[in-house]
């Protein structure tokens, strides 16, 4: 049966030699270097074990919502309260470079604030100088 290196096994697996070692190791398979051999039955033993573990390769175009999240703020202008949903997208345009862009869509409540909650608003709010 022909023996096969580990670092090679690694290659033709798609991970690290470090992940392969490291899993030889907690199989018992004790001693072995990127240069080791080992048996075909070794190697489908560590395969075995390695594929839950198998990084999912990139998929290119794919876009995605990363980030979504509700902004409810006090309009000073009109003084009303304005509600925007806030929402991340992710586009993988090459393995190397990611496209995010952020849309924003604002929901307006119709309701008039008071003079009471525009107070009780602005002396909850933290001023920063």
């Amino acid at each position: 049966m022909p023996r096969k290196r580990i670092h090679e096994l690694a290659k033709k697996w798609g991970v690290e030699t470090r992940q392969v070692l490291a899993q030889l190791e907690s199989l018992g398979i004790q001693g072995k270097k990127a240069q080791s051999t080992l048996s075909k039955q070794e190697a489908e033993l560590a395969h075995q074990a390695l594929l839950p573990q198998a990084i999912p390769s990139l998929v290119l175009g794919e876009e995605k919502v990363v980030a979504e999240r509700m902004v409810t703020d006090l309009d000073h202008h009109s003084e009303q309260v304005v509600t925007a949903r806030e929402e991340i997208r992710e586009n993988r345009i090459r393995p190397n470079v990611i496209r995010r862009r952020r849309r924003v869509e604002v929901i307006t409540d119709e309701a008039v604030i008071t003079d009471e909650t525009v107070a009780a608003t602005r002396e909850s709010t933290p001023v920063v100088f």
